[in-house]
């Protein structure tokens, strides 16, 4: 063999390497394009190789950011995240922000979650005086990825605490 057959030889098991590699990934979670770049780059594959993998990859629609964030989108709203935690952990997983600004998140979807999450938070924190517990609900729904608007909304509606 010549060392041009040799090298192709070793690109072509370099190729099949790395697909397999990403594949296997991709049976355990989901992955943005971005994420699995940079796995194969963990691996030292060389930048011809995982532009190839990515290709192959999204051409049988194994790796989509958009399908992605649909699916992630989803997963968030049955935890009751807000759009911006939602978003983060988007960014977290790779996903390009040419990608996220395309996102639509639906203002009614958003205070249907707030709501279902207010009694949970109002039973936490049901020990504090009213103006502490307002506070920490207003909080907590920030930390859960709500806009200052609906957390000032919803924690007005919490119950105030009966004096002891």
């Amino acid at each position: 063999l010549s060392n041009k057959e040799i090298a192709t030889f070793e690109e072509e098991n370099s190729l099949d390497a790395a697909y397999s590699y990403a594949k296997s990934l991709l049976l355990k979670a989901m992955y943005s394009e971005w994420g699995i770049r940079d796995k194969l780059y963990a691996k030292e594959y060389t930048k011809d190789i995982v532009d190839k993998v990515v290709t192959k990859l999204k051409k049988e629609r194994l790796i989509d950011d958009k399908k992605l964030c649909k699916e992630y989108i989803s997963y968030g709203n049955n935890k009751l995240w807000g759009k911006n935690k939602i978003i983060q952990e988007l960014k977290k997983k790779g996903v390009f922000e040419e990608t996220l600004k395309d996102l639509v998140f639906s203002p009614r979807t958003e205070l249907v979650k707030v709501n279902k999450l207010l009694p949970r938070l109002e039973k936490k924190y049901s020990n504090l005086p009213t103006s502490d517990k307002k506070q920490h609900i207003y909080n907590a729904i920030i930390s859960q990825g709500f806009t200052h608007e609906i957390a000032v909304e919803v924690s007005r509606k919490a119950k105030s605490t009966k004096e002891k």
